[in-house]
């Protein structure tokens, strides 16, 4: 009795992946839910997911720009105060990405210059960075909690966002 081999794929869909379609989308809602909640440690995991995906060109740019998800990423990493990883996220940004002629990239580098700024201590600047530009709809929301400027009351006492900051 003979046992059949599973069918191998033929050899020209190798070179189309297969997991674009099937997980970017339920990362980038996971990562709006996440947003939604102001659950930040969790929108940085799914964001993390999501770089790897972007990175390696696996990514389905039908479900969001990558541009402004690693600009999103960037600012995920400055609220919980990880500045080493932030830092170390846009070092790994493949510079098409980075240097790319856009609106969008724009917002990444805007992203970066206030998190530059913040790891140069330079608070003042980093809040004028973050007041004095024009922040995409889906930045915008990260940037007031940045800010220390979420959700009720103004996000607590000035001291409590300091520390969001700094």
């Amino acid at each position: 009795m003979e046992v059949d081999a599973p069918e191998s794929p033929p050899p020209d869909a190798a070179a189309v992946p297969t997991t674009t379609t099937t997980s970017s989308k339920p990362l980038t809602e996971q990562l709006a839910n996440a947003l939604s909640q102001h659950d930040y440690s969790l929108a940085l995991r799914v964001a993390n997911e999501l770089e790897i995906g972007i990175q390696t060109n696996q990514f389905d740019t039908a479900y969001g720009n990558p541009q402004l998800l690693l600009a999103a990423q960037i600012l995920l990493l400055l609220i919980l105060n990880d500045l080493d990883n932030a830092r170390h996220l846009w070092r790994r940004i493949d510079s098409t990405l980075r240097d790319a002629p856009t609106a969008e990239a724009e917002q990444l580098q805007q992203a970066w210059t206030v998190g530059k700024l913040l790891w140069e201590r330079e608070i003042p600047s980093a809040y004028a960075a973050m007041t004095g530009g024009q922040w995409a709809p889906e930045l915008a929301p990260l940037v007031e909690a940045l800010r220390g400027e979420e959700g009720e009351g103004g996000g607590g006492s000035e001291g409590e966002r300091e520390c969001r900051v700094v």
